[in-house]
């Protein structure tokens, strides 16, 4: 996450993004990588001082062929 406005002392909680990763294993089955993601884009944007942010997800030996499959978003705050 980029913030922009952070004074001195200051720091992003990250602890909400943290406890959303934790609970997916309790939760059915998502088809799609990328609905995670934006779940993990939204918490981060919640913040009003975050101005941007990269979420990255990465299925583990899914192919053979690959070490990974996974996608990755960079989203800004709309002015």
């Amino acid at each position: 996450m980029f913030a922009n406005c952070l004074g001195p002392g200051e720091f992003l909680d990250y602890d909400p993004v943290r406890q959303a990763i934790r609970a997916w294993p309790g939760r059915p089955h998502t088809p799609l990588l990328e609905t995670l993601a934006e779940e993990l884009v939204a918490l981060c944007l919640a913040d009003p001082r975050v101005t941007a942010c990269r979420v990255c997800i990465a299925k583990p030996d899914i192919f053979n062929e690959a070490a990974a499959a996974g996608v990755e978003i960079f989203r800004t705050r709309r002015a």
